[in-house]
């Protein structure tokens, strides 16, 4: 059994640290094959002129993630641990790619989403690794000309409102309680939704808790699922857990006033690192979330190097950017 600490994953768990970044593509991909869901964006198109996109209001689950599809193009960014990048804008057809919005020398950029006309996401303003400075922007998919709405963090956007949270921490960097807000795009007003009434961060009963592992938006409500480890013995020298090798995980999935769900109806799905991860080019996977307008996002190792990779609705996958960690 090894000896390792149980450590607590938060919702920022991938660390900045300034370095640049490399870029590898592994597979080609085809906009005929992006399926875009038809609640999520219609498209009409006739021979001869251009394209004109018309907005319809998503449904089904709604989430934010590492990157986001729209009208043929992936919209990333990266800020991890050796790698920051702005924004990139990639064409799924052709693979050409270019950065639309700068980082400015900050810690960059995540939880992105498109939404009628703009993107939305986090940026933390902060550079470091020693703190946080976490504002939601949005910007325009015209010029990308940028807007600054609240602080907080791990937006949502449905229904013309903007969910986020705001955290407040114990001495332990372990937060306490999880408030939820609510933002009206239209009136720029704030609302307080409610405190997240789940299991907080923290060790109980024999398993590790680990914080918001995934969180959406689904028919007018909040749910969010909570990560948790099976807990090794207890090593009084050190005052520490030992890992289990064959420890239980997954994710417990609530409401927002701590209800226990059944998990196979709301559909967050745990991804252990240590699956099958050689169909992706990685050894571990560290982590991965769907992203709007289709397709999931992963982060994991491939030896010494960390990898971002995206994934269509069809499973081909492609490989975005290749970095070495920082120590």
């Amino acid at each position: 059994m090894k000896k390792k600490i149980i450590s607590v994953l938060l919702f920022f768990t991938i660390g900045l640290v300034f370095a640049g970044c490399g870029t590898k593509e592994s597979v080609e991909q085809d906009t005929e094959q992006i399926v875009l869901e038809e609640s999520e964006t219609v498209i009409e198109t006739e021979m001869g002129t251009e394209t004109d996109i018309t907005f319809v209001e998503p449904g089904g689950r709604i989430t934010s993630g590492l990157g986001a599809v729209y009208d043929g193009k992936l919209y990333y960014a990266v800020a991890e641990g050796g790698c920051h990048t702005g924004i990139i804008e990639r064409n799924l057809s052709t693979g050409e790619e270019h950065e639309v919005v700068s980082n400015e020398d900050t810690n960059g950029f995540s939880y992105l989403s498109v939404y009628d006309g703009y993107i939305y996401c986090v940026w933390d303003k902060y550079r470091g690794t020693d703190s946080k400075d976490y504002q939601i922007y949005r910007f325009s998919l015209e010029d990308f000309s940028g807007e600054y709405l609240v602080d907080g963090c791990r937006p949502v956007v449905a229904d013309r409102n903007i969910y986020y949270w705001n955290f407040e921490w114990n001495a332990n960097g372990d937060y306490q309680t999880a408030t939820l807000y609510q933002f009206d795009i239209d009136t720029m007003e704030t609302f307080e939704t409610g405190v997240f009434g789940g299991i907080s961060v923290g060790n109980v009963d024999g398993y590790s808790y680990n914080g918001i592992y995934d969180y959406y938006y689904l028919d007018g409500k909040i749910y969010v699922g909570i990560s948790y480890e099976e807990l090794g013995d207890y090593e009084e020298s050190t005052g520490l857990y030992l890992c289990k090798d064959d420890a239980e995980k997954g994710v417990i999935v609530f409401d927002m006033d701590g209800k226990k769900l059944n998990q196979s109806e709301y559909g967050i799905e745990y991804l252990p690192a240590s699956s099958d991860c050689s169909m992706y080019g990685m050894d571990m996977i560290i982590h991965q979330s769907e992203i709007v307008g289709g397709g999931r996002m992963i982060v994991g190792y491939s030896g010494e190097n960390e990898i971002l990779s995206y994934v269509d609705l069809n499973g081909d996958i492609t490989t975005l950017q290749t970095w070495m960690p920082a120590e």
